[in-house]
């Protein structure tokens, strides 16, 4: 039986309020997706994150929230996802620096479930409810 893969994903949010989206374009996967993937052995969730976020994207995070876990399969593989929301730090424009995973991104207003569902966010509802009362805090 295969091991289940732990990844972070996160809502970052830019100062317009929109969230950051990559392209993957992979040959066996295409659509836009959260910044994020696996976490290294010994490393906690949110340095994973600000790990993650600057090999995929050159920004620099500030980690807001822990949001949710979820549990999907992608490409066969049982993953287990820690979903966070996130800022950008010092007004970063995102550079795609790994080619061969993704070949652009985007800022979007996900504050609708609609759109949030059509971009792919499996986040439960709960956590989704916990990012949009974030968004709102006069501490983010």
């Amino acid at each position: 039986m295969n091991e289940t893969l732990q990844v972070v994903n996160a809502i970052i949010t830019d100062e317009a309020g929109r969230s950051l989206l990559l392209h993957r374009n992979t040959p066996s996967l295409k659509h836009w997706e959260f910044p994020g993937g696996p976490i290294d052995a010994g490393e906690s969730g949110r340095d994973a994150l600000h790990r993650q976020t600057f090999e995929t994207t050159g920004l620099n995070i500030e980690v807001v929230d822990y949001l949710d876990r979820t549990k999907f399969l992608e490409e066969g593989r049982q993953l287990e996802c820690a979903w966070y929301s996130g800022r950008v730090l010092m007004r970063g424009r995102p550079k795609i620096k790994k080619p061969e995973i993704h070949d652009s991104f985007m800022y979007v207003d996900i504050s609708r479930p609609r759109l949030a569902a059509y971009y792919q966010l499996s986040l439960s509802v709960e956590g989704f409810v916990r990012w949009q009362r974030s968004r709102l805090s006069p501490d983010v």
